[in-house]
């Protein structure tokens, strides 16, 4: 290209030429990480969640932070906000039941 104005990229004569380049150049294979792979946990009630929302939003906050890594956090604080509420209703529901369990023991105690 040293007897253009132009680099290849934008030169008229090598449009056609840079465009199947920028083609074969998207089609390589791109070199990919291996996933990690992590224990599996127990789930067996709601409080279980909260320590694995907690630690993934730990692990996703210790690399390069990306719009996809910045939604995912987010989309995983929203989560663990309803973890949160909910455990908070079923503490309250539980005791409610528990208030009115006691209350018909007094009564048939009377």
């Amino acid at each position: 290209m040293s007897d253009s104005n132009f680099c290849f990229a934008h030169n008229p004569e090598t449009i056609d030429l840079h465009h199947a380049a920028a083609t074969l150049g998207g089609m390589a294979p791109k070199p990919r990480k291996d996933a990690e792979s992590f224990d599996p946990v127990k789930l067996q009630n709601i409080e279980d969640l909260l320590p694995i929302i907690e630690d993934t939003i730990n692990k996703l906050r210790t690399r390069p932070m990306t719009y996809q890594k910045a939604n995912a956090i987010s989309s995983l604080c929203g989560q663990f906000r309803s973890t949160i509420e909910s455990i908070n209703d079923n503490k309250k529901l539980k005791a409610l039941e528990d208030a009115i369990t006691l209350r018909k023991k007094n009564r048939q105690a009377c």
